[in-house]
């Protein structure tokens, strides 16, 4: 009993009222031994283990030989492990995926450069997003903190909420009536990880966690020209412009077929590699993409999988996007 508890306590996964019981267990088990006459040796049992019986499991009959499962079953428990793995992976990746999904169709099918602001006003705009409402107008536009030095957001004054965004789609900071303006209005500086904060009065400086950040804001006036007016009052440009800002490119959508869904092929993993290119890796994602290395994503490298790569992962974005869909 007491080695079973040791085994169990070395997992997260219990209960501190459980690990109690099984503490109090163990020690009343240790009591119960030391009074107890000892008990008749028995014959010694031989674990199926190392009988070279076969076990029966969800992935079929497996063959053991000397304890170990034969080549051809060990090759099928590797595929198992890494397809297990990658549809983990998968859910874990969502908010970055689709991150990286939305800034292609902004690029890619918008022609949109970082920097310029997106504009999307009808609902046959809105068709390529997950969760937007009928009537707002919306406006997005992305920057790369690593490529372009830190950003500076001047929100103007009036009806509108938005914020930064890092590429897990967490806030940076929020702007506008939902920001620390209140829709008063002002100017914001997004600093990229590890810099340190420069000199700058009648600015609120912010720290992004990633490189790569997405600008979005609503224009919640009723009238919609008003609203879009106080939309394209924004400006977004480079610390290092601040002494002669650029004008701003708004670019409507103008009713164009696009989409940020997230694939459910190997195009996903492709998204992911790519978006990894230039980024910090959180503490907290070392994990996920040490099991990913093995199938050949790891950050900053060249995505090329091979065959068998390619169809575990293949395979496991298939069922981890089933897996998404019945989650939500």
């Amino acid at each position: 009993m007491i080695l079973a508890f040791h085994r169990l306590t070395r997992t997260s996964l219990l209960r501190p009222s459980l690990l109690a019981s099984l503490a109090s267990l163990s020690l009343i088990s240790a009591a119960s031994g030391a009074l107890a006459k000892p008990a008749a040796p028995s014959a010694p049992q031989t674990s199926a283990v190392h009988q070279g019986q076969v076990q029966q499991t969800r992935l079929g009959p497996l063959q053991l030989e000397n304890g170990y499962p034969s080549k051809a079953k060990a090759d099928l428990l590797y595929d198992e492990l890494d397809f297990q793995r990658a549809a983990q992976a998968y859910l874990w990746a969502l908010p970055a995926v689709g991150f990286k999904a939305l800034y292609d169709a902004q690029a890619k099918t918008f022609g949109a450069r970082n920097g310029d602001v997106v504009l999307y006003q009808t609902l046959k705009d809105k068709a390529g997003m997950l969760t937007p409402n009928i009537t707002t107008l919306y406006a997005f536009s992305f920057w790369d903190l690593a490529k372009q030095g830190p950003l500076v957001v001047e929100v103007p004054a009036g009806l509108t909420a938005g914020g930064v965004l890092d590429i897990w789609q967490q806030p940076i900071t929020d702007m506008g009536q939902t920001g620390p303006d209140k829709g008063a209005g002002g100017k914001y500086l997004i600093l990229p990880p590890g810099m340190t904060d420069p000199l700058a009065p009648g600015y609120r400086i912010v720290r992004a966690t990633s490189n790569q950040i997405w600008f979005g804001t609503r224009g919640l006036d009723p009238d919609k020209a008003v609203a879009e007016a106080t939309v394209r009052r924004h400006r977004l440009y480079g610390w290092n412009q601040r002494d002669n800002p650029p004008s701003n490119a708004y670019v409507p959508v103008a009713g164009r077929a696009w989409q940020s869904a997230q694939p459910a092929d190997l195009s996903y993993w492709r998204l992911l590699s790519e978006l990894y290119a230039n980024e910090p890796v959180a503490p907290r994602d070392r994990t996920m993409f040490g099991l990913l290395a093995p199938l050949g994503i790891s950050p900053g490298q060249p995505f090329n999988p091979d065959a068998r790569q390619s169809k575990v992962l293949t395979e496991a974005a298939q069922v981890g996007d089933l897996m998404a869909r019945t989650i939500a």
